[in-house]
């Protein structure tokens, strides 16, 4: 469960920075990326107004595959508002995901901020729609415009605590050992896109009020035999996430990229 909701949030910000399947997409359209033209990003010239997710408009599609690879998601991303708000661009993105299995679409707004030099998902907006009596507490995580290969970027963490029979539960995750680990060309049927590889670390925490210690030993020892959880993203700077790989322990779970955009 912890890692779920945690995955989840991943999930749905990849909706909104990455694209998916282009088949309801207009042939006459001719700002449609889908003849796999090359666009690359260029370090260091990238600014908000220069970033697509605070571009008004650009409608972004993500496709979601397990590890057999078959589909089981897919998402349409619309970026509706672009605005000044205390010093910092935001962008809000009206997310469309529906499950291959024939769910329900839901629909989901999420938030970006940006400086000038960093853009900031908001990983509190992707959980807006929690149950009553829970709340979400977050921190930013943070993607730079100019991005250097071997360089650590800050960690990010976000909580979801329910509020049960008067006792709250707090279920944390921790995104650490943020590094920008090589610079590759990726390639999907969105196009060609430099990308820099960064890889994290994925700890969950479990506040449980009124557990004893026989119960903490025995959950630290479920944390152990999981192995650490590792999250991979390809970030292309000025366009958005490429591509987003999920492991549990060594054990690909789960994999998500860009596979249309339409400015």
């Amino acid at each position: 469960m912890k890692n779920c909701c945690f995955f989840l949030i991943i999930f749905f910000f990849l909706a909104c920075s990455n694209p998916a399947d282009n088949s309801k997409q207009s042939d006459k359209d001719s700002s449609s990326v889908t003849d796999k033209k090359k666009e690359e990003s260029v370090p260091g010239e990238n600014s908000c107004d220069n970033n697509l997710l605070f571009r008004k408009g650009v409608e972004i599609q993500t496709t979601t595959n397990n590890i057999q690879g078959n589909v089981t998601m897919k998402s349409v991303s619309r970026i509706t508002k672009v605005y000044e708000e205390g010093g910092m661009t935001v962008s809000e993105c009206e997310m469309k995901t529906a499950a291959e299995n024939g769910g329900n679409e839901k629909v989901t707004t999420a938030r970006y901020k940006c400086d000038g030099k960093h853009f900031y998902m908001d990983l509190a907006s992707f959980l807006s729609d929690t149950k009553q009596n829970t709340r979400v507490e977050t921190t930013g995580l943070q993607f730079p415009f100019n991005v250097r290969v071997g360089e650590t970027l800050p960690d990010a963490s976000n909580s979801i605590v329910m509020n049960r029979g008067g006792k709250e539960m707090k279920l944390t995750s921790h995104i650490k050992e943020r590094k920008v680990e090589a610079k590759e060309s990726v390639t999907t049927s969105a196009g060609t896109f430099e990308c820099y590889r960064i890889s994290s670390i994925i700890e969950t925490d479990t506040d449980i009020p009124g557990m004893d210690d026989k119960s903490k030993e025995v959950m630290k020892e479920v944390k152990k035999k999981m192995g650490t959880n590792k999250m991979i993203f390809w970030y292309a700077p000025g366009i958005t996430i490429i591509k987003m790989e999920f492991f549990m322990g060594d054990k690909l779970v789960t994999r998500s990229e860009v596979t249309g955009i339409k400015k």
